[in-house]
């Protein structure tokens, strides 16, 4: 199960990422130039057929101008 829960939250970051990018109108051409990806690697994250790495999302966040926490959901926090 905790598979599961982790490649679910990790296409969330990637439908995130996707949504703000449609969102404010970025071409995803912009975003791969400006994170040091190709437009096609941009492309398969983005639509989920790719992984995502660390450095990859670093990068883009660093493209878009958005901190590191802006598509990584809450985890584990727990109330009480």
């Amino acid at each position: 199960i905790g598979a599961k829960i982790r490649a679910y939250r990790k296409m969330l970051v990637e439908a995130q990422v996707k949504d703000f990018v449609k969102e404010n109108k970025i071409s995803q051409k912009l975003l791969a130039q400006k994170s040091g990806l190709t437009e096609n690697a941009l492309s398969l994250i983005l639509n989920g057929k790719r992984k995502l790495t660390a450095d990859e999302y670093i990068s883009i966040c660093d493209a878009l101008c958005v901190p590191y926490e802006r598509f990584v959901p809450e985890n584990n926090q727990k109330a009480g």
